[in-house]
């Protein structure tokens, strides 16, 4: 169920949430509404559904790696990636 709020903006803040709403052609409380949404964390799943690779942060991949024997290549690779991601170029 959706509850109403009131919050407070400076003037120019207000006219830059309105002029932004204008762009995207929604209302200014879609507008507002949508960035609480994107700010949001999302919420944890119950502790019984939590898989223990969470806790340790291992995830698989699609391919085994030996980090101790790779590193510096997959530093080289990673380091490359956001200067592209950074610089906007395509690989």
């Amino acid at each position: 169920m959706a509850e109403h709020v009131t919050i407070s903006l400076e003037a120019e803040q207000l006219e830059r949430a309105r002029r932004e709403a204008r762009r995207l052609g929604v209302s200014l409380e879609s507008y507002l509404s949508r960035l609480v949404h994107g700010s949001l964390p999302m919420p944890a799943p119950p502790h019984d559904k939590l898989p223990i690779s969470a806790i340790f942060g291992i995830w698989a991949s699609a391919e085994p790696t030996d980090v101790g024997r790779d590193k510096d290549d997959m530093v080289g690779e990673a380091v490359w990636k956001e200067h592209l991601r950074k610089t906007r170029q395509t690989p």
